[in-house]
């Protein structure tokens, strides 16, 4: 194949694969199931092209270094680069939450105790069509949304394991059962059709209940996560088992996939694109300290990817910053031929996000 096949091969590829990956995240904002396995769906469509595309060409996988051999050596790259940048980060992430995003830095053990995945996500249009209460969370921080479509009024009791003071959104009224701060409170819409929130901070464990304000009164359901699944009461506690959850998730559906499809198939394949070129240009093949032009330019696309995929409904500018991990994601692949290094690598770049995101507010 010519350069210009070769180039318009895996651009094309790139675009289609970004094309499914932008329709699955916008069908996950409308469609509950496909929220739920939204990294799964993903991580098939990454390893699927590249997988169908090398089976096109009948191309092996150890020429796109989709093998385990050398395993050992491509970890010990990846804890390498992990524990060296790790002081880096730190120091650039705190800069970027507290001065760009102006949020306070709370360290506690306790900001890693985070409420049931079943449960995050705010329902998109909560009590858009009727009367009603519906809990999330957004990790350790739990959400209560109360409705009322013009029924008959309801009380909502918020009881949690220690003394809390709610945050209050909307046309709502939060008042303790017994002295303030209480580990009770009491809420109640301030009018027959409205709607508010409230926040709880603190808690580890948190029981929802709805009473008919008055004998007769009709009780409004109860709804919980993002799929606003209907339950009869509420009653849940944080816990640490998003660790290993997030873990694996991370290794498995984010890292191994998008380093499969990123820095196995596609970087390669615009690797023999610009060596083509050179070839046919009668220049020997270019490199920046180890950065060749494939290594850049696959960063690019793996920043474009980041930027137009929207996270909750909305695109995120700053997302296109991965374009820097990338260098060295391309960087390790290069230096050790597989795609172990940057697999582990880019798994414990995420990781390190997760974690100290828990302590900014």
């Amino acid at each position: 194949m010519t350069s210009k096949a070769l180039f318009r091969e895996a651009l094309s590829v790139f675009s289609a694969v970004l094309a499914l990956v932008i329709i699955a995240a916008v069908l996950g904002g409308y469609v509950p199931l496909v929220a739920d396995f939204l990294y799964a769906i993903v991580a098939l469509v990454f390893v699927k092209a590249a997988q169908f595309m090398m089976d096109r060409h009948n191309h092996e996988n150890e020429r796109f270094g989709l093998v385990w051999t050398n395993w050992r050596r491509g970890l010990g790259w990846g804890v390498l680069f992990t524990v060296v940048t790790l002081p880096l980060f730190s120091v650039g992430y705190w800069f970027w939450e507290t001065q760009a995003l102006q949020r306070n830095f709370v360290f506690s053990s306790d900001n890693y105790f985070e409420w049931s995945t079943s449960l995050a996500g705010e329902p998109r249009g909560w009590g858009a069509l009727s009367s009603g209460v519906w809990v999330w969370s957004e990790k350790s921080v739990l959400n209560v949304g109360v409705r009322n479509r013009n029924d008959a009024n309801n009380i909502v009791y918020i009881e949690g394991d220690v003394p809390f003071v709610p945050q209050r959104r909307g046309t709502i009224t939060a008042k303790p059962v017994g002295d303030s701060p209480s580990k009770r409170w009491r809420i109640e819409l301030d009018d027959a059709r409205s709607r508010g929130q409230i926040i709880v901070r603190g808690p580890r464990s948190v029981s929802v209940t709805v009473e008919p304000a008055a004998p007769g009164n009709a009780l409004w359901p109860m709804f919980e996560g993002r799929s606003a699944s209907p339950v009869e009461s509420f009653d849940a506690k944080r816990t640490l088992w998003w660790i290993p959850l997030w873990v694996a998730t991370q290794f498995l559906l984010i890292a191994l996939p998008e380093e499969y499809f990123y820095r196995g198939w596609l970087q390669k394949r615009l690797d023999e694109a610009f060596g083509k070129r050179a070839e046919e240009a009668g220049k020997p093949a270019r490199s920046w300290l180890g950065f060749t032009p494939a290594i850049v330019l696959t960063s690019l696309l793996f920043g474009l990817g980041h930027l137009l995929v929207p996270i909750g409904g909305a695109l995120v500018a700053s997302r296109i910053s991965v374009f820097f991990p990338s260098l060295l994601f391309g960087w390790l692949k290069e230096k050790t031929g597989t795609i172990v290094a940057p697999v582990f690598y880019h798994a414990c770049s995420n990781l390190m996000v997760l974690f100290a995101a828990v302590h900014f507010m």
